[in-house]
């Protein structure tokens, strides 16, 4: 996973993920998945069905839906 913010000179980020499925490419607003994950455990499930659908985030105990972000 690639976090890159245009909005502070091209900031990155990238996390380890183990992934399963088939690889889709999506955009998030990185200060909505900050908000969404900040109070969940280390290891975070995301889970998706579309790049047009809601992306849930879960730890196990706590869950939030987040929407992607339009690409073109």
């Amino acid at each position: 996973v690639k976090n890159v913010d245009t909005d502070d000179n091209g900031f990155s980020e990238f996390m380890d993920i183990q992934q399963t499925g088939k690889e889709i490419i999506f955009a998030l607003n990185v200060n909505f998945v900050k908000d969404a994950v900040k109070s969940m455990a280390e290891k975070v499930t995301i889970k998706y069905q579309a790049h047009n659908a809601p992306f849930l985030f879960t730890d196990g105990n706590r869950t939030a839906l987040l929407m992607p972000i339009h690409l073109g």
